[in-house]
């Protein structure tokens, strides 16, 4: 018998696709996703180095969407991105875990079929900057680069 421990709710995640620098999207993108507790479910949860208990310690999960509106969006978003330029794209987040200040991580989607994004070939994993160490690049618009420092 397993046993499923929450070790991070999640009052809403937004994924600000809007900001994504032009090379990185075949088509703009006008708006962000924005995901609340019921929308979601965190998977594969992974704590820093140091198994800190702490919710701001935690490394990274992989998101998964359960809204099906949602997730219809999500693909639909997903279709704008060049994935042939990046097999990941990385895309800054707002994350506002449950009774805590918002935080900034990163957002890094992949797609095993850049010809045909649809949500069995979609993966989305989110990041902490804290203990994923990333060089900012082009993929960020200048305005957001200072939410991560």
């Amino acid at each position: 018998m397993a046993i499923e421990i929450n070790v991070l709710k999640i009052d809403y995640l937004q994924i600000l696709f809007s900001d994504l620098n032009e090379q990185y999207l075949t088509q703009p993108i006008e708006e962000d996703l924005m995901l609340y507790d019921g929308d979601l479910q965190v998977e594969n949860f992974r704590m820093n180095y140091q198994n800190s208990y702490e919710e701001n310690d935690w490394a990274s999960f992989k998101l998964k969407i359960t809204y099906q509106e949602l997730l219809n969006k999500f693909i639909m978003i997903a279709q704008h991105l060049n994935f042939h330029k990046a097999p990941k794209i990385k895309v800054i987040c707002k994350l506002k875990p449950h009774q805590k200040a918002i935080i900034s991580c990163l957002a890094s989607v992949s797609c095993s079929n850049p010809d045909h994004p649809a949500a069995n070939n979609l993966a989305i994993n989110i990041l902490n900057p804290a203990f994923n160490k990333f060089p900012i690049n082009a993929i960020y618009s200048h305005s957001l680069i200072s939410l991560l420092y």
